[in-house]
């Protein structure tokens, strides 16, 4: 499943405000998260951009990566797997995994159960919220 995002001028715009290099690698990973919606791990993201930039290492990869998290643009989930997910829907959401298949979807976060996150003497300024259960399509199996 891929999304409709991936306006190069919009791309550029956006490093420019971050202060961030424009490098064929950054433009392309960034792009790629930008147009999925699968949460990749940085496995899938190499063997996706290898197609595109055949001499890029993983290594580069993993730099490009904590990069783009540094700068805000990009998420890291920790799915309870071996290999972190990548995301760049940096609204605030949550994420539910199939316990099956290992399919990771974005999930919508109602007001009320946002305004009631709370900890005494802290100011919640982020979160993680991640459901495990099986897909409609892992169900009907």
């Amino acid at each position: 499943m891929f999304k409709e995002r991936n306006n190069m001028d919009e791309i550029v715009q956006i490093f420019k405000e971050k202060n961030l290099k424009l490098t064929l690698q950054r433009i392309n990973i960034y792009s790629y998260l930008r147009s999925t919606c699968e949460h990749p791990s940085v496995d899938t993201i190499y063997k996706h951009i290898k197609q595109i930039i055949p001499s890029i290492s993983l290594a580069t990869v993993y730099k490009t990566l904590n990069t783009l998290v540094d700068a805000g643009l990009v998420r890291v989930l920790n799915v309870c797997e071996e290999n972190f997910r990548y995301d760049s829907n940096i609204n605030t959401h949550g994420h539910v995994k199939c316990t099956e298949c290992n399919k990771v979807e974005d999930i919508i976060l109602n007001d009320t159960l946002l305004n009631s996150l709370t900890a005494e003497n802290y100011k919640i300024n982020n979160f993680d919220l991640i459901l495990y259960g099986k897909c409609k399509s892992c169900l009907s199996k």
